[in-house]
């Protein structure tokens, strides 16, 4: 990602329908991992493999074409040890998965998910790597071939 306006998904929580299922949030707010203010987060208190966070971005009748990437960015010593992302690359279709990172350590992660249409993209976050418990996440990203980023568009 050249910058933050390559950024597909700034305001997705205004364009689509952003669902968070599983672990209960304990702080900030959804909209916060779409923006662009650097002090923005959400934030989950000890997320487990049985209870994870499972945040879903549905993108209805109009997929994103041409989905180059997907990136995660976590708060400095609050990431977590396993993630997984899915996809669902037809109208009505399943999730397939694209990645699944087990004993991460990094705060940062940015997947090739190269896809002509997606329609739904669900991640699925668990297992705090710091003793506090906490697992904050500052950013959700994506880059796209051909799609206009919002940050021009706005």
């Amino acid at each position: 990602m050249a910058g933050d306006q390559d950024d597909i998904l700034l305001l997705a929580d205004k364009r689509y329908v952003v669902t968070s299922t599983g672990a209960v949030k304990t702080a900030g707010n959804i909209a916060d991992m779409f923006s662009l203010k650097r002090e923005a987060f959400c934030r989950w208190t000890s997320p487990t493999t049985a209870a994870p966070i499972i945040l879903e971005l549905d993108f209805g009748t109009n997929p994103i074409q041409y989905l180059e990437s997907i990136g995660i960015n976590f708060g400095w010593g609050e990431s977590a040890k396993n993630i997984k992302l899915e996809r669902v690359l037809t109208s009505g279709g399943a999730y397939v998965q694209n990645a699944n990172v087990t004993n991460n350590t990094n705060g940062s992660w940015h997947f090739q998910s190269r896809a002509a249409n997606v329609y739904k993209i669900r991640l699925t976050i668990s297992v705090a790597n710091n003793a506090n418990g906490l697992v904050r996440i500052n950013r959700i990203f994506a880059t796209a071939a051909t799609t206009l980023p919002a940050t021009f568009v706005n």
